[in-house]
C-alpha cells in the first residue's frame, strides 16, 4: 500500500490536460452507452432503429481521439478493443445475425485501417529521429530541392513564396559550430526528440530545460535543423532564437531555404531574436541565390529595425521572385520614410496582388502625399476588392485633401464593404473638420 507521500508524488507528475483527456473519453463513451441502451429498449420506436445504427460509427471518434492522445498507451489500446468486440458480439448475439454483418465488418475494417494508420505515425516518426540522432557529428548541410510555389500564412510573415529561381549558391556564412562536450548528448537530444510530442506542456517544459542547458545544446539543436521532423526542426529553430546563438546565424539563415514554411518562419524568427549578431549576415544574404533566403533575410531585417538596410532592400522591389518583392515592399514600409515612397509607387500595380498589397499598405505606412495620385490611380485600375480597399485605408492614413477625393470615389465602388470603409474615413475627416 502506497504511503500518502508517494500518491502526492506520482498525482503531480500527472499533466492535467491527462485528466481532461480522460474525461473526454469517458464522457463520450458513457453518452454511447446510454444511446445504445436508449436504442435497444422497447419503448424506442423508430427512434431506436436510427440510433442503432448509428452508435456503432460514433465508436470511430474515440479509437481516434485515444490513438492521437496516447499513442504509446498499449494498454488502453487493447482495452477498448476488447470492449468494442464485447459490444458487437453482445449485440449480434441479442438480435441474432443478420445481412449487415458484412456492411459492419466492411466498416469496422476501415475504422480500424485509420485507427492503426494514426497509431503507427509517432513510431515511423521516431525511427526516423532515432536515425538522425545517433549521430554525434555536425555534418555540413545540403541544400538542393525541386522548384515549387507554396503560399504561406503567418502573421507578419504570411506571403507567396517562389521557390523556383536558382542562381550560384552564394557562401555568406562561414563560421563552424563549436563543440561543447561539457552535457553528454544523453541529457540533450531526449529533449530535442521529445518536440515532437503535442503537448504545450511538455513543449514549455523542454523550452526550459535546453534553456537551462545553454551554450552547450546549440551544436546538437543545429544538427537538428535537417532532421526529417518538421516539428524537431521548426522547435530546433526557435530554441536557438531563444538561447540567441550567434554561432547558428549561419545554419539558421540556410534554414530559411526549408521547403516548409512554418519552418522557414521559424528561423526568420530565430534570427530576428537573435538580433545585431545576425545583421551582418542576413545583409550578404539579401544578395543570396535562393530567393527565400533573400525574402527571408529583408524580413528578418525588418523585425530587428535595420533602416541601414534600406539601400539594399530597395532593389529587391525588381526581383524576379513575386515573394521577394513582396518582402522587400513590406520592409521598406516598416523601415523607411518619405524617400521611399517613390521606389514603392512603382510596384503598386505589380503582376503579383500579394506584392500589390504590400505595396499600398507600405504607402500608407511612409504618409507621402506625393503618392497620393499614384494610389488614386492604381483604385480606379485595380480589379482585386482586397487590394482596393488596402488602398483606401492607405489613402485615409495618408490624409489631405487630395486623399479626400480619392475617398469620395471609393463611396461609388462596386464592393459594399469598400464603399462602408470609405464613408467611416469621410464621416471621420468631417468629425475633426468641425
Amino acid at each position: 500500500m502506497p504511503g500518502k507521500g508517494n500518491i502526492l508524488r506520482i498525482l503531480t507528475k500527472i499533466n492535467n490536460t491527462d485528466f481532461v483527456k480522460a474525461y473526454v473519453l469517458i464522457a463520450y463513451f458513457i453518452v454511447i452507452g446510454i444511446l445504445a441502451l436508449y436504442a435497444f429498449s422497447p419503448f424506442s420506436g423508430e427512434m431506436g432503429y436510427i440510433l442503432g445504427r448509428l452508435t456503432p460509427h460514433l465508436i470511430y471518434i474515440p479509437l481516434v481521439l485515444t490513438a492521437l492522445w496516447y499513442p504509446q498507451k498499449k494498454f488502453a489500446h487493447i482495452l477498448i478493443f476488447l470492449l468494442i468486440l464485447i459490444l458487437f458480439v453482445a449485440g449480434y448475439l441479442r438480435e441474432g445475425w443478420s445481412s449487415d454483418l458484412i456492411f459492419t465488418i466492411f466498416t469496422s475494417f476501415i475504422y480500424l485501417w485509420v485507427y492503426f494508420a494514426i497509431l503507427l505515425i509517432p513510431s515511423w516518426d521516431s525511427r526516423e529521429g532515432r536515425k538522425k540522432a545517433v549521430s554525434d557529428d555536425f555534418p555540413g548541410k545540403d541544400t538542393a530541392f525541386s522548384g515549387r510555389t507554396a503560399v504561406i500564412h503567418d502573421g507578419s510573415l504570411a506571403a507567396e513564396r517562389d521557390f523556383t529561381t536558382q542562381k550560384e549558391p552564394a557562401k555568406p556564412c562561414t563560421t563552424p559550430l563549436p563543440e561543447y562536450r561539457s552535457v553528454p548528448s544523453e541529457q540533450i537530444l531526449p529533449l530535442i526528440e521529445s518536440f515532437k510530442i503535442r503537448d504545450s506542456d511538455v513543449l514549455s517544459n523542454t523550452f526550459r530545460a535546453i534553456e537551462a542547458v545553454g551554450s552547450p545544446a546549440e551544436p546538437y539543436l543545429v544538427n537538428e535543423l535537417k532532421n526529417p521532423d518538421l516539428s524537431i526542426r521548426e522547435n530546433s529553430a526557435r530554441m536557438l532564437g531563444i538561447l540567441k546563438s550567434s554561432d547558428s546565424i549561419c545554419s539558421l539563415i540556410e534554414a530559411m531555404d526549408d521547403n516548409s514554411n512554418k519552418m522557414h518562419n521559424a528561423a526568420v524568427s530565430a534570427l530576428a531574436n537573435i538580433g545585431e549578431p545576425a545583421v551582418a549576415p542576413l545583409m550578404k544574404s539579401l544578395s543570396d541565390a535562393k530567393p527565400n533566403i533573400r525574402a527571408g533575410s529583408a524580413a528578418a531585417l525588418r523585425v530587428i529595425g535595420v533602416k541601414g538596410a534600406i539601400p539594399n532592400i530597395v532593389p529587391l522591389l525588381s526581383d524576379e521572385s513575386h515573394y521577394v518583392r513582396k518582402e522587400a515592399a513590406k520592409s521598406l514600409g516598416r523601415l523607411g520614410d518619405e524617400s521611399v515612397a517613390d521606389e514603392l509607387c512603382k510596384v503598386i500595380n505589380d503582376e503579383s496582388r500579394g506584392v500589390r498589397l504590400a505595396a499600398v499598405a507600405a504607402l500608407g505606412r511612409v504618409k507621402n502625399k506625393a503618392s497620393v495620385p499614384y494610389l488614386f490611380e492604381q483604385l480606379k485600375a485595380e480589379n482585386d476588392c482586397q487590394v482596393r480597399e488596402r488602398i483606401v485605408e492607405s489613402l485615409g492614413q495618408i490624409g489631405g485633401e487630395a486623399a479626400i477625393v480619392a475617398i469620395k470615389y471609393a463611396t461609388l465602388d462596386s464592393d459594399p464593404e469598400i464603399r462602408i470603409l470609405a464613408k467611416e474615413y469621410l464621416f471621420g475627416y468631417n468629425y475633426l473638420i468641425n
